[in-house]
């Protein structure tokens, strides 16, 4: 199949997809909690995982996910809610303007994404306290510290001040980190990660070319943390990038050994 149409299909997939997930969550609904995880994680789970099909995306999990506690991450890529979300029940902590994403934005809420404005400083104690009635739910609450996206190659330095919802709450934080492997000749760096200011629809248009892709979370060690959430956050970035250098290790090994995409 050429790039071209490999695109076309996948579009048509999505704007027939996403309205249909519509009529399925009332059945998630009925079917109520399971194992303690509300109905509305549960549908955006399969929404993503359905997601990661249609994009030809191939999830790798190392380490076992938490359930419950703060997770943070690197950030990568739009994708990385999809990727983080299909290996484990949880919550996101997003930016405010994708509340205003078409239909993306209205599941996003549905699911129980916090939303925050990173500009304003003002609002810190109101996000804080969002953050901390998600994490009294019980699922895991994702937020990526870095704030922006980037290539991959290295950990962006973490913002300290969202932890303090770990810290009040007395929930453990869980470092995880993502890597990504697109299919040979393509590269991660150009056709899955977003950075550099690079507009969404171009880099969107590119990514969906992709024949496949392999779509690495790791999660570490759960601890919890001191009060000194900046001299926190600097240690959280240093585990999240070691984690993130030996799953990626290991998952080359595993690639030259076998044909991720096939």
């Amino acid at each position: 199949m050429s790039g071209t149409l490999r695109r076309i299909v996948r579009l048509c997939a999505f704007c027939l997809f996403l309205p249909a997930a519509l009529p399925v969550y009332p059945f998630f609904r009925l079917r109520g909690p399971v194992h303690g995880v509300p109905p509305n994680v549960l549908w955006l789970q399969w929404m993503l995982r359905c997601g990661m099909r249609i994009v030809g995306g191939h999830l790798r999990v190392h380490g076992t996910a938490p359930r419950s506690g703060l997770l943070v991450s690197n950030h990568l890529s739009y994708l990385d809610i999809a990727v983080i979300g299909s290996a484990c029940p949880c919550v996101f902590v997003s930016k405010a303007e994708v509340r205003a994403w078409p239909f993306i934005g209205w599941a996003a809420e549905l699911a129980g994404t916090v939303f925050v404005r990173r500009t304003r400083r003002t609002e810190v104690t109101e996000q804080l306290s969002e953050i901390e009635t998600a994490l009294a739910r019980g699922v895991p609450v994702v937020l990526f510290p870095e704030g922006t996206s980037s290539n991959g190659e290295g950990v962006l330095p973490f913002r300290s001040a969202l932890l303090q919802a770990a810290v009040a709450t007395g929930h453990e934080v869980t470092p995880v980190a993502l890597f990504y492997q697109a299919d040979p000749p393509a590269d991660a760096v150009t056709y899955v990660c977003w950075w550099g200011g690079v507009g969404f629809l171009p880099h969107l248009w590119r990514f969906l070319s992709l024949h496949s892709f392999a779509a690495g979370v790791a999660f570490g060690t759960s601890r919890f943390l001191s009060d000194d959430r900046k001299s926190e956050a600097v240690l959280l970035r240093n585990d999240v990038a070691r984690l993130r250098e030996s799953a990626t290790r290991a998952a080359v090994e595993i690639s030259a050994r076998t044909n991720f995409a096939a």
